[in-house]
């Protein structure tokens, strides 16, 4: 969004600053914000269209009903601890 407000915030020649008064960029900012939230809004309607044509009625439906384990959990945790273990040995080098 950034680089978007950018490209529109082209310095006309011998003016000192780009990007225009406090009031425009704000104007320009409101202006993306608004596109962002209408393209998002439009896209989950049809996300939602898409869903419902193909049988979705709000409630995700398997032949077999997944149940967590303990394994799963364990999975789970591996990378939680990995990052930690890499966070303390990092703490640890810098004494």
């Amino acid at each position: 969004m950034r680089r978007a407000r950018q490209a529109r915030s082209a310095v006309p020649a011998g003016r000192p600053q780009a990007g225009g008064t406090i009031a425009w960029r704000a104007q320009v900012t409101g202006w993306m914000v608004g596109q962002l939230f209408l393209r998002s809004y439009e896209r989950s309607e049809r996300v939602s269209q898409a869903m419902a044509a193909r049988g979705f009625r709000g409630e995700i439906q398997t032949l077999e009903p997944r149940r967590l384990t303990g394994r799963d959990v364990a999975l789970g945790l591996i990378p939680v601890a990995a990052a930690a273990a890499i966070e303390l040995l990092t703490l640890l080098r810098a004494f």
